[in-house]
């Protein structure tokens, strides 16, 4: 999948995901490649960053 996309939509994907449930980084990279189908590699590289910036 195209990462421009990903970088667009990536904090509505983390927002939406959480809105569901409060869970911790790992479990939310979890969740959201499942979720996904692996349509967006979401790491646990960078889910912590874009928790930092969403706080």
């Amino acid at each position: 999948m195209n990462q421009q996309l990903l970088k667009g939509h990536s904090r509505l994907l983390v927002l939406a995901a959480l809105n569901k449930q409060p869970m911790h980084g790992y479990a939310l990279s979890e969740y959201l490649q499942v979720e996904m189908a692996e349509a967006f590699k979401f790491g646990v590289g960078m889910i912590y960053p874009l928790l930092h910036k969403l706080e």
